[in-house]
């Protein structure tokens, strides 16, 4: 009876006709399952993964890191990741708006998620070079991207193109010399690190950072699924493909490092211990970008023979 009785009310509900002079808008949703799987694995795959997994996996114990990474991922970043994509895919509303329809009490869940957001944005001011590259060539007589007519599978090349470069580096990270050894002393582990409580408090941040959860956006995109969309394998297979991308990544970075460490002849701790992360990859951009000092040492010089040059003429 009481079955019954709601499915009586949904049919009333949907047959209400809306309310004189406001416009209904229909919200669309994801034309193919693939296309929900790149924007998501997009919006969560990122350097969290590729850079930041294999410095703490570094800095935490080698692979005893993995043990409280897993731990907060099964109690909270699945559990969370679940919620957010279910909550979008239920109200169909954006990251502010669903908390209006599910219990306006809680609306400033969003409107914290969207500070947070802003405060996140500073490390990414790299967007903002961007911004002026494009406002630069916005001034020329026809403008670059007018001609691109193919947004419609911007998300297929963006979301898998880094993919294909992460296995083409993995491929030959493994093939160097010295590999092996890298990829030893990435998964060597430190049993006594586990006592120390900034190895489980990082493993926790790492599992929030890279899954991207209470920031809105997740819900945003699952608010585009259909309401019977199964969302408890979506939240599984997505949450498979960050983690292992993360984990690959270490394979492409460490490899790399004992390749470096082989060519230099000096341990593998010596070559990757940099407590500032950007040095991390500069080391390695610097040692094989520019193997050759005396060549850069040159160009150096060059340049500072040109400017002095060209200030002495302009003066």
């Amino acid at each position: 009876m009481e079955a019954n009785a709601m499915e009586e009310t949904q049919m009333q509900i949907n047959k209400r006709k809306p309310t004189p002079g406001k416009m209904v808008h229909k919200r669309g949703h994801w034309a193919r399952k693939a296309e929900y799987f790149l924007a998501v694995g997009g919006d969560i795959v990122g350097l969290g993964n590729v850079w930041r997994f294999p410095y703490l996996c570094y800095k935490n114990g080698g692979g005893v890191f993995l043990v409280p990474y897993l731990f907060f991922l099964v109690t909270c970043g699945v559990p969370l990741f679940l919620l957010e994509t279910s909550l979008g895919q239920y109200t169909r509303k954006s990251g502010i708006t669903c908390w209006r329809k599910i219990c306006p009490l809680f609306e400033g869940i969003g409107s914290a998620s969207l500070i947070i957001i802003a405060y996140f944005n500073f490390t990414y001011v790299i967007i903002l070079a961007w911004a002026f590259f494009y406002l630069f060539y916005s001034f020329s007589k026809e403008l670059p991207w007018s001609s691109c007519n193919n947004t419609w599978n911007t998300v297929y090349f963006t979301a898998t193109f880094p993919y294909v470069m992460l296995l083409i580096l993995l491929v030959r990270g493994l093939t160097l010399p010295g590999a092996k050894d890298g990829i030893i002393f990435y998964l060597y582990p430190e049993p006594s690190r586990l006592a120390d409580p900034e190895v489980w408090m990082e493993a926790g941040t790492q599992v929030f950072f890279s899954y991207a959860v209470c920031f809105g956006g997740l819900t945003a995109l699952s608010s585009y699924n259909k309401y019977n969309n199964d969302c408890y394998k979506d939240c599984i297979y997505l949450c498979l493909m960050n983690s292992g991308t993360s984990f690959l990544a270490g394979f492409v970075v460490f490899s790399t490092l004992g390749f470096m460490a082989y060519e230099q002849g000096v341990p593998i701790k010596d070559v990757a211990e940099s407590e500032a992360k950007a040095k991390f990859v500069a080391v390695m951009l610097k040692e094989k970008c520019c193997s050759w000092k005396e060549d850069c040492e040159s160009a150096e010089r060059s340049r500072r023979g040109w400017m002095k040059k060209t200030g002495t003429q302009l003066a």
